[in-house]
């Protein structure tokens, strides 16, 4: 099943559970996801808004682009529980001689890569969730501030987790080339974006004072 299909605690109970999926991508997907819905709902509770008139065009694109993210980030969710039991089911192929072991191997280092470009598709989804969340809070309604710094703490939260998900698994996989590229492109979001989300808060601590 679908994680779009369960209510929220049915998917919080399975994640609760000793299930091995939803594990740590898919939560940090789904946690993306709802800083993008954030992000969506502050968008339009500036349209239609004549206080707002000069950034409805912005707002309303605004609106699109979170709602890309966050289905895209559910989608994602759902890719990287079937990239973890693809792995799962690798492990568990027969290793008695020696081209069993070898298809095992292969088998399990080709599902690692997979479950490896999952998570970091979902961090550099969050990390697109961030650059909303930048523009949400200089233009959007200031009285949903508070929910657009809500919408870019999940988003920098989703982003690191899952790049720190897909990094741990760098260590499992034998191409030295892939490794190499993945690791400097996951290095900035294992880290987070700490400067951009002060800017962030700045910005929506700063238009609350004025009142604009």
């Amino acid at each position: 099943m679908s994680f779009r299909d369960a209510t929220l605690a049915e998917f919080l109970e399975r994640a609760a559970s000793d299930a091995p999926t939803p594990g740590g991508g898919a939560l940090a997907a789904v946690g993306g996801a709802l800083g993008a819905a954030m992000v969506a709902m502050t968008a339009r509770l500036t349209l239609g808004r004549p206080r707002y008139a000069d950034v409805q065009d912005a707002a309303a694109e605004l609106a699109r682009a979170a709602d890309t993210a966050w289905r895209a980030l559910l989608d994602l969710a759902d890719a990287d529980a079937a990239a973890y039991e693809r792995v799962m089911a690798a492990l568990r192929l027969p290793r008695g001689t020696e081209a069993e072991r070898a298809t095992r191997q292969a088998a399990l280092q080709q599902a690692l890569v997979a479950a490896t470009q999952v998570p970091a598709a979902i961090a550099e989804q969050c990390q697109q969730v961030l650059d909303l969340a930048e523009t949400a809070a200089a233009i959007t309604n200031r009285n949903a501030l508070g929910d657009v710094a809500t919408g870019a703490f999940l988003a920098e939260a989703g982003m690191r987790a899952a790049a720190v998900q897909a990094e741990l698994n760098l260590a499992s996989i034998r191409d030295v080339d892939f490794t190499a590229s993945m690791a400097a492109a996951l290095a900035p979001r294992s880290a987070g974006a700490a400067e951009r989300l002060d800017a962030i808060l700045a910005t929506v601590r700063r238009r609350a004072q004025e009142g604009t």
